[in-house]
């Protein structure tokens, strides 16, 4: 360890220290003892004071739940917040290997943008219906 902070700077060095700080804070489980898990994320959409905001949750004792402001409802807006959520649960050493979703997910683009991860569709969506 010495002798990698030999090639940081005193502030990069104090700030990789206060995120360490912050991962603990919020439970974010280390990397080295769950490296190369496989894991699933499950994700809605959420609706709070009339704004909308996808909701990612992992399982698998992770636990972690990221939340992101929705622009709209275009698959191509959530895709995009999946796939940063996909990669840095990579980049942390982790294998996403299912993304369960309801139904409004359920398209070819979102499954290409998650592959390999397979995803599991469970509820359908109706679009101006009213089921009763």
């Amino acid at each position: 360890v010495r002798e990698n902070e030999a090639l940081f700077s005193k502030l990069e060095i104090m700030r990789a220290k206060q995120a360490r700080d912050t991962q603990e804070i919020v439970a974010w489980p280390g990397t080295k003892e769950l490296r190369g898990k496989e894991i699933h994320l499950y994700t809605d959409v959420l609706s709070a004071l009339q704004c909308k905001h996808m909701m990612i949750k992992s399982g698998e004792g992770i636990d972690y739940v990221s939340g992101y402001y929705l622009k709209n409802q275009k698959i191509s807006e959530m895709e995009k917040h999946i796939h940063n959520e996909i990669t840095m649960y990579i980049k942390r050493g982790f294998k996403v290997v299912g993304i369960h979703v309801d139904g409004q997910f359920d398209t070819e683009s979102f499954k290409k943008k998650v592959f390999p991860a397979t995803v599991h569709v469970y509820a359908q969506v109706f679009r101006n219906e009213y089921h009763f």
